[in-house]
């Protein structure tokens, strides 16, 4: 199908600015004349020929069920950077190993904890974290399984101490620092990025030196650890700062912050030795740019929208539907619309969005939300935590297929653990969010979130719905990315369409 672009149903975006001419928005707008205006906002870790693409399609299914579509394609170049980021850490044999590393002697420190004695002597016996374990935890249950794990209830450790004592940090530092195969990666790392560390420093333990290697760990962690290491050995150097990763998962462990233990594993590593390539400061610029796109500048997209919408007879229906970060740009646009009278529909499908941007967008605007039957008409289309958990994140790279072993859960997990600003964030579309006893449940926006869900009224389907669902409530999505596409048996943009033909009773 061509991705030619479309002005009817198409509005180009670049970092929050218009880059057609706002009349060509103008004739968009009024091409749904006497319909109602369906506007569909893709996600941010979409490329722009995927958009396109997905606006072909979406438009004639639309079209069909008697609405008029206008897909806003929002350029950011985030999936491109991603997706070729992603694919060199996953790549990388550091990476590989601190997975294991990290994992093998944090399950040590649990167990030790579990076995009740805390006497120093920490020993990891968790087999090697390799590739093909990995693997099978990406395409199973989004951790690793039990019987690879043993005898130890990772799910049970909320509120236990599992910080490591000095003894115990001692023992786990000891072990790494006699891991010749670990130093030899970090060497390698070091000498291909032309940091060096002294020959006297090197401490291989005997293991052979292996070929420098490119690496897109972070520059400051580089330096940082040649410092260290010219001054007490590669391998103190090493160990120290592994270690420090360790305790940031353990510390999530204890917190009831985790997200089993190949994620939070994964989700630490990046932070502190892949932070500048990981995601979290291109997510940041998505949100950057749905805020530019309201500012005063005569070409901010956003800002001209609601103009557009503001010059809509009153009575045509307006429905917001977004996918991903496609929710963060629609709670931006109700805070605008908030003041103007202007009534819409919505239908969040997966939402990124934070639920503190959603309240103060939606919950404490009420009246920005059309009514039906005497509710708001909104509703949510979201995967249940059993689905979210399997999902894992990186799929069809060109050469190299699923990146199965690179992170085992979902998009909207990986945005909770790493992309926000604390681990385990708040992030609308996951289940977790909606329970009572998550860390985060008593906080004022979060519970006034989940109050405003529990209405009486459906407001919120979780996928895979039972085959008794009415039409407009039924989702089988499982994977992030299967919300907002039509056909091939789609029960979700088949429940949209319900909504949009037929309205929300």
């Amino acid at each position: 199908m061509s991705d030619a672009f479309d002005p009817l149903c198409m509005i180009d975006i670049s970092e929050g600015r218009l880059t057609s001419l706002p009349q060509d928005l103008s004739q968009a707008f009024a091409a749904s004349a006497g319909r109602p205006l369906v506007m569909h906002f893709h996600g941010g870790l979409v490329s722009g020929e995927a958009a396109r693409t997905a606006a072909k399609q979406g438009a004639p299914f639309y079209a069909q069920a008697g609405a008029h579509a206008i897909y806003p394609i929002w350029h950011t170049g985030a999936f491109e950077v991603l997706a070729t980021d992603w694919k060199r850490i996953a790549g990388e044999t550091l990476f590989r190993m601190l997975v294991d590393r990290v994992a093998g002697w944090a399950h040590a420190q649990i167990q030790n904890v579990f076995g009740g004695g805390r006497s120093g002597v920490v020993s990891r016996d968790l087999p090697a974290v390799d590739e093909a374990v990995m693997r099978a935890s990406g395409e199973g249950e989004g951790d690793f399984p039990a019987h690879f794990i043993g005898d130890v209830d990772l799910t049970g450790l909320a509120g236990r101490e599992l910080e490591p004592n000095d003894f115990e940090l001692r023992a786990i530092e000891s072990g790494l620092r006699q891991d010749g195969e670990f130093a030899a990666a970090w060497d390698a790392v070091l000498r291909g990025a032309g940091k060096p560390v002294d020959e006297g420093a090197r401490d291989l333990a005997g293991v052979p030196e292996q070929q420098p290697a490119a690496t897109v760990a972070d520059e400051a962690v580089l330096d940082a650890l040649r410092e260290d290491a010219d001054t007490r050995g590669l391998g103190l150097g090493a160990a120290k700062l592994t270690a420090g990763i360790i305790v940031k998962v353990l510390g999530r462990f204890a917190r009831g912050t985790d997200h089993g233990l190949h994620a939070t594993v994964t989700e630490e590593v990046l932070r502190a030795v892949y932070a500048a390539k990981a995601g979290a400061a291109v997510w940041e610029s998505i949100k950057g740019y749905t805020s530019a796109a309201f500012d005063s500048d005569s070409m901010s997209a956003g800002s001209l929208m609601v103009e557009e919408l503001g010059k809509l007879p009153e009575g045509q229906r307006v429905i917001l539907v977004g996918h991903s970060a496609g929710a963060i740009f629609i709670c931006e646009l109700l805070e605008r619309l908030a003041p103007t009278g202007r009534q819409v529909e919505v239908i969040l499908l997966a939402p990124a969005a934070r639920c503190q941007l959603f309240e103060e967008a939606l919950a404490i605007n009420p009246n920005v939300l059309a009514s039906s039957g005497g509710h708001a008409a909104f509703r949510m289309f979201s995967m249940s935590d059993a689905y979210e958990t399997k999902d894992f994140l990186v799929r069809g790279v060109p050469g190299l297929g699923d990146l199965t072993w690179f992170y085992p859960r979902s998009l909207l997990y990986l945005v909770s653990g790493l992309f926000e600003d604390v681990p385990d964030a708040d992030v609308l579309g996951l289940q977790r969010s909606h329970s009572a006893a998550t860390w985060y449940s008593d906080r004022p926006q979060v519970k006034a979130v989940r109050d405003w869900f529990g209405q009486p009224r459906d407001r919120v389907s979780w996928s895979v719905t039972g085959d008794g669902t009415l039409p407009r409530l039924r989702t089988n999505s499982t994977t992030h990315g299967g919300f907002g596409t039509p056909g091939g048996g789609n029960t979700t943009m088949e429940s949209v369409a319900q909504i949009v033909a037929s309205g929300w009773t």
